[in-house]
């Protein structure tokens, strides 16, 4: 029997393995452009990690993204300090609930 992976919800966000891939690269290049590339992914598919990251701001009321639009430079998208500190909670309490899965 194969066991499903975890899902995490938060109000209407659903925090799963691809979606803390993502918050993660997006740490690493600070761009949806390079992130894209290095998964191989769409540039739409990253924006939409961006847009539940921007939902998850207003069900928990903090800021956890700071975005620059993009000119020659190109975009920035960085995580607040406070955004670091949720997202390592969201990671932990994700890797929590695999290992549960795992036991059971």
């Amino acid at each position: 029997m194969r066991t499903q992976k975890p899902l995490l919800r938060i109000g209407d966000v659903v925090i799963d393995e691809e979606f803390l891939s993502i918050a993660d690269l997006l740490d690493e290049y600070k761009s949806i452009r390079a992130t894209s590339k290095s998964l191989g992914a769409s540039y739409t598919k990253i924006r939409r990690t961006i847009k539940e990251l921007e939902k998850l701001e207003r069900i928990l009321g903090v800021q956890l993204i700071e975005t620059k639009r993009g000119s020659s430079e190109h975009g920035k998208t960085t995580y607040t300090h406070t955004g670091r500190i949720v997202l390592d909670n969201i990671k932990e309490l994700y890797s929590d609930l695999l290992k549960l899965t795992l036991i059971l």
